[in-house]
């Protein structure tokens, strides 16, 4: 192996551990985006689920949701889970 060989070969070893250290960042990266957005789903499940419990029993009737259905209501809804009976709501 020449001395050029050993240099190219040099070179491809740290771009390679260029593009490692660079896919781990972006997988790192994006871990953490996702877990920012659960966090913030979070939050503003529990700010929809204060907000209807602020409700009156006599709202919630009208709305046709019981106090009981409140946070089933919320967090499935986050997820595409609404149950039809509410599914105007």
């Amino acid at each position: 192996m020449t001395t050029h060989d050993t240099a190219i070969s040099a070179h491809h070893r740290q771009a390679s551990g260029f593009a490692d250290a660079s896919s781990l960042a972006g997988r790192v990266l994006s871990a953490l985006s996702k877990l920012r957005d659960g966090i913030a789903a979070r939050r503003q499940e529990r700010r929809d689920i204060r907000e209807l419990r602020s409700l009156s029993d006599e709202t919630l009737r009208d709305i046709g949701v019981s106090r009981s259905e409140i946070v089933g209501l919320v967090t499935h809804e986050q997820y595409g889970l609404v149950d039809h009976r509410h599914a105007d709501f």
